[in-house]
């Protein structure tokens, strides 16, 4: 949990997150506005040609030692990249954070030059995950050099809205505190910076900007912040700040929490791939896979999803197992799940789920919202009405993985099946596995931040691998239809399941504790496959050994 900053924070304890509205609001403001270099000025003074070597120089910030290469300081406002050495505003900024040591869950530094101050609060420890940022590269080419292995580095170009979901994706929904030195420098960087800044911010979070009063109005900076619900003040420094930088240099910090609630001008088209061409795939692969296919959604659902979790809301995910005494259910390993949205309706009459849609508004209106959206644009290129069925959340854990199956039966009616994956960059393993309706080699999907899988419920058999490491959150939902939407490949089904049969018995394996129930279930089926491939008409045959000979050949 994020924590003040003694004297110069006000914490917003207590607000889960924002709403999808208003994330995607800001996401898509930073979109459509021209990307600002945070380092892109004119020169001041004299041409690179005439400055000094660079040099190695240690900055003692109370008892840390922070080695830089980069320009001397004295070289000041002659450089045509202001990052690339060290000012007065980052010497403040890192002495904060060494006097007060207060600890919080995520960082990120905007425009952080050489990374004095996200090297400061590595050393001090002050959070898991630290992004030392920068948008010029010869600024980030020194400060990924200064940084090493020690703070992750990434481009970010202020109102570059690509960038902010690259920074993003280091954290579940927002980083806990976003801090600046120096940034506001000229006058057309303030208001990219506050939407940066407002981009970033994690409901609850903290920014704290130190500033030098150089080009840009003291006010300018404060109203830019504003405009983007960060209200900020103007903070005295102590007598030994001012001692150590003068009275040009102070700090601005939040005093209260922006406003994440959505109006009627924040509503926005919250899918950001082409729908049709998804459409088409989907009818004639019986799959589709989409790469950041969402405008700032991802994020915020990533921070629910895992809040969820920690808050204990979730519940072990059950599989039915047809054994020789009859129906078995079992939990599988390592993955909790919870219902949001049942049979067309959101479910209010489970206490787990009710607080789950109180804490979580994302997913809490998905289902009437982007959803449903979705559904309506598939209607109009598949050529029948869909309708959302069911919405579920869930995360994996070390080793979790669903079995081999199809989302649907006779009872559910479902007709197209939607993943939208939240993980985080350091996942490994918890792939999802199609088993193409044509015989073609499986294909696997990594489980990245905003990408979204559809596939048709009742033709696609898949699995997911074992996730090795980190974790696996991810928002399922399903469409139904009153008629057929996709083209019928169940004849195929058994076919499928016949090609794979090694593998969709290593899936159930992997998905739950083996005991003698689950081998007693894998036998039964492997009597009903022998069955099943004996009773295939000539046809049937001669296309699944085509497809054996193109598997064994591959």
């Amino acid at each position: 949990m994020a924590m003040a900053v003694a004297a110069i924070v006000a914490p917003n304890c207590g607000q889960l997150h924002p709403s999808t509205t208003r994330r995607a609001a800001a996401m898509t403001a930073l979109s459509i506005r021209a990307p600002l270099d945070n380092d892109d000025v004119e020169p001041l003074g004299l041409s690179l040609l005439e400055l000094e070597e660079e040099e190695t120089t240690d900055h003692v910030i109370g008892d840390l030692t922070i080695t830089l290469r980069g320009y001397p300081r004295s070289s000041g406002q002659t450089l045509q990249c202001t990052g690339e050495t060290t000012w007065r505003g980052g010497d403040l900024l890192a002495r904060h954070l060494w006097r007060r040591r207060a600890t919080t869950a995520s960082v990120v530094e905007v425009g952080s030059g050489l990374g004095l101050v996200s090297l400061a609060a590595r050393q001090l420890n002050i959070a898991p995950v630290i992004v030392a940022t920068d948008g010029d590269d010869r600024a980030l080419d020194k400060l990924r050099r200064n940084c090493g292995r020690e703070v992750a580095v990434e481009r970010l170009r202020w109102g570059d809205a690509e960038d902010v979901r690259r920074v993003l994706a280091h954290t579940s929904g927002g980083f806990s505190l976003v801090l600046g030195a120096d940034v506001a420098y000229t006058a057309e960087a303030v208001a990219p910076l506050a939407r940066t800044c407002r981009a970033l911010l994690a409901p609850g979070g903290d920014v704290v900007i130190a500033y030098t009063r150089r080009h840009v109005d003291a006010d300018a900076v404060l109203e830019a912040f504003a405009d983007e619900g960060l209200v900020m003040r103007r903070d005295a420094l102590s007598d030994d700040e001012r001692e150590d930088s003068g009275d040009r240099v102070w700090y601005f910090s939040l005093v209260e929490p922006p406003s994440f609630e959505s109006s009627e001008d924040d509503e926005e088209e919250p899918w950001a791939f082409d729908v049709e061409q998804a459409a088409e795939s989907l009818a004639s692969d019986g799959y589709a896979v989409v790469e950041n296919a969402t405008r700032g959604l991802s994020s915020v659902l990533r921070r629910e999803v895992l809040g969820l979790a920690e808050h204990s809301l979730l519940k072990a995910s059950p599989n039915a197992l047809r054994t020789s005494n009859g129906r078995e259910v079992r939990a599988k390993t390592n993955v909790e799940e919870l219902q949001i949205h049942i049979r067309g309706a959101p479910i209010l009459d489970d206490a787990a789920v009710v607080a789950a849609r109180n804490l979580c508004p994302a997913l809490r209106d998905f289902g009437s919202s982007e959803a449903r959206v979705l559904g309506s644009k598939l209607s109009s290129k598949l050529g029948a009405s869909l309708r959302v069925d069911e919405v579920k959340a869930a995360v994996h854990g070390a080793g979790g993985c669903f079995p081999a199956h199809l989302d649907t039966t006779d009872a559910t009616g479902r007709c197209v099946t939607g993943i939208l994956y939240l993980a985080s960059h350091d996942v490994a393993g918890g792939e999802l596995r199609i088993y193409p309706s044509s015989g073609g080699p499986p294909v696997d999907v990594a489980p990245s931040l905003d990408t979204l899988v559809l596939f048709s419920s009742t033709t696609t058999l898949h699995r997911t691998l074992p996730l090795k490491r980190g974790l696996r959150p991810l928002v399922s939902f399903w469409f139904s239809s009153t008629k057929p939407l996709l083209a019928d490949r169940t004849a195929s089904n058994k076919l499928v399941k016949l090609l794979h049969a090694e593998d969709y018995a290593r899936s159930f394996r992997d998905a739950f504790a083996v005991d003698g129930a689950v081998e007693d279930a894998l036998a039964l089926d492997a009597a009903a496959n022998a069955a099943a491939e004996a009773a295939l008409t000539d046809g049937e045959r001669a296309t699944l050994e085509a497809w054996r000979r193109l598997a064994s050949s591959s």
